[in-house]
């Protein structure tokens, strides 16, 4: 499962997290938008999972988290050779025989001011998961900031050239595909039409008008593995909902 949780403390104090984990028993669990320093107390329902933090300079801001069952035999924050991810943007672990990927990309916002700090995230994201392919199959799953198509948001012509909907950031998606990844949700929803983000302003969950824009990239090879890929619409706490991917995998190795 993955969820842009909007701030670990708040789902927690909510009980939010706890009831997820506790009702969908998920193997791994990825979290974005952390927006913590280290590790809170109140998370006791996670005892005995393996668990990895990335946090932002900034304090309050941002983050990424993998939670798993399995072991995880290595973990590193950021891409490819760079040492500092100062925005807690990614964090990529390896399980034993899957490499796990949790990824919040950058917002381009509203005014567009940080497009290109959004398209070279992504420049940067598609060779890294590429690089760890070679290695063993990758999931990926996080907020990607992007509708990738028409068919990803309610109101597709109202939101055209908006952040989230530029073309750059769509042809930026597209390149991940391209380099050998299956957007798991379409491949076996081709016409779904299941949100996981509403604008709070405008109570848009309400009124299901939503965005498509949290998404699980998987490596061409484990498509014939794919069985479910779904959004948890009905639980609260956050802006987004929970998305959740199901593989019927062999063994390790």
């Amino acid at each position: 499962m993955s969820w842009n949780c909007n701030g670990v403390r708040s789902v927690r104090d909510k009980g939010v997290l706890e009831e997820l984990v506790r009702a969908e028993a998920p193997d791994v669990l990825l979290l974005q938008e952390t927006r913590v320093q280290t590790e809170p107390p109140g998370l006791e329902f996670l005892d005995g999972w393996h668990r990895v933090w990335n946090a932002a300079d900034r304090k309050g801001y941002s983050g990424t988290a993998v939670f798993s069952r399995l072991p995880i035999e290595a973990s590193r924050p950021g891409l490819g050779r760079a040492t500092r991810d100062p925005e807690a943007r990614v964090l990529t672990v390896d399980l034993p025989g899957l490499t796990v990927v949790s990824a919040y990309a950058t917002n381009a916002r509203r005014d567009l001011s940080r497009l290109p700090q959004r398209v070279a995230f992504d420049q940067a994201l598609t060779p890294h998961l590429r690089t760890r392919a070679r290695r063993q199959p990758v999931v990926l799953g996080g907020d990607l900031n992007v509708a990738p198509t028409r068919d990803d948001l309610a109101r597709p012509t109202s939101n055209k050239g908006r952040s989230g909907c530029t073309d750059e950031e769509r042809a930026a998606f597209q390149a991940h595909l391209a380099a050998g990844f299956v957007d798991a949700y379409r491949h076996l929803h081709p016409d779904g039409r299941d949100w996981t983000w509403w604008s709070n302003v405008t109570f848009a969950r309400d009124r299901d008008v939503g965005w498509r824009i949290d998404h699980w990239l998987v490596s061409r090879r484990l498509r014939p593995h794919l069985r479910r890929a779904w959004a948890l619409s009905d639980v609260r706490g956050s802006d987004h909902c929970p998305i959740g991917l199901e593989l019927d995998l062999p063994g390790p190795g």
